[in-house]
């Protein structure tokens, strides 16, 4: 690696710019269009080291990864896709799921603060002949 090599910022930048690739439809797809790109950005970069050239710079990283959609069959708008949230690549069935498991979760909370409330044990613990241990003499306790 070169002291002034700047590939690390080019490859974040690159990939915010692209949206991590958020227009694959599957995350299999997205992981190797991901490999796939940062591999072809450090053979570039090991050829032009070689021939003593600069490392890849934002634009030609650009023009990488649009190549690499390209390759897959993926062209057109990708900037507009939130790559964050995640919700793109869900499909109808999966989010009915999510929505099913969202439910089931708010109602098992509701029913562990309701368990939560029931009073546990004597309610005044100061009255009442279960609130007091009873006592032991000097000798139950001594074992004698």
């Amino acid at each position: 690696v070169r002291r002034d090599d700047f590939t690390p910022w080019v490859i974040i930048k690159v990939l915010h710019e692209i949206r991590y690739f958020a227009v694959c439809k599957d995350t299999r797809t997205q992981k190797k269009l991901l490999t796939e790109f940062v591999n072809c950005i450090f053979r570039k970069n090991e050829s032009n080291a070689r021939k003593k050239a600069p490392p890849v710079d934002y634009t030609d990283g650009l023009k990488l990864a649009e190549n690499e959609l390209k390759k897959i069959g993926i062209g057109g708008n990708y900037y507009g896709i939130e790559p964050y949230s995640g919700s793109n690549a869900m499909d109808k069935g999966e989010k009915e799921e999510l929505k099913k498991l969202r439910a089931r979760v708010a109602q098992q909370q509701q029913e562990l603060d309701m368990y939560r409330r029931k009073p546990q044990g004597p309610q005044n613990p100061g009255y009442g002949a279960g609130s007091r241990q009873a006592e032991k003499s000097w000798n139950q306790m001594s074992g004698e």
